[in-house]
């Protein structure tokens, strides 16, 4: 045992860097992320878009033979997108009685959904899982992949 330790001890000097790297990368793999445990606050236009999102697809799926009670949760990736007139380069305002500039709103657009969770007494089988993941998709334009559908007991 000796002899190989005398044998591979220059080749363990030149190497010593490798155990520390994994080591590290290790740490940093086991440390929590800050994104975890992060709430996303939503202001008032997001929660009301998110309410009337959720009671519509939860509508819908009462029409979904087997699918029983359902639960809806929406979550947003980003709020409404909005374009103002412009004109000579800069944005067009409207000056009220009191002095209050407003700028005028071209086009407002809907908050993008990052995902949609339902939990459903239907979703043990397989049928009733896809005929609501194919609904909610279709309904709301969002793709297949940000739905998941869970059983609930």
């Amino acid at each position: 045992m000796n002899e190989w330790i005398e044998k591979y001890k220059s080749e363990l000097k030149k190497y010593w860097l490798i155990p520390v790297m994994i080591f590290a990368g290790i740490l940093l793999m086991m440390r929590p992320s800050a994104d975890q445990n992060q709430k996303v606050d939503y202001n008032a236009e997001q929660q009301d878009y998110i309410r009337r999102m959720e009671a519509q697809i939860q509508e819908m799926l009462l029409g979904i033979e087997g699918a029983g009670e359902c639960k809806v949760s929406v979550s947003l990736a980003s709020g409404g997108r909005k374009e103002y007139v412009r004109e000579a380069g800069s944005v067009l305002v409207i000056t009220d009685k009191n002095g209050n500039e407003t700028p005028v709103l071209a086009r407002e657009g809907l908050p993008e959904i990052a995902g949609i969770t339902i939990a459903s007494a239907g979703a043990g089988s397989v049928s009733i899982r896809n005929r609501i993941i194919e609904a909610v998709s279709t309904l709301t334009d969002v793709g297949t992949n940000k739905i998941c559908v869970v059983m609930v007991s």
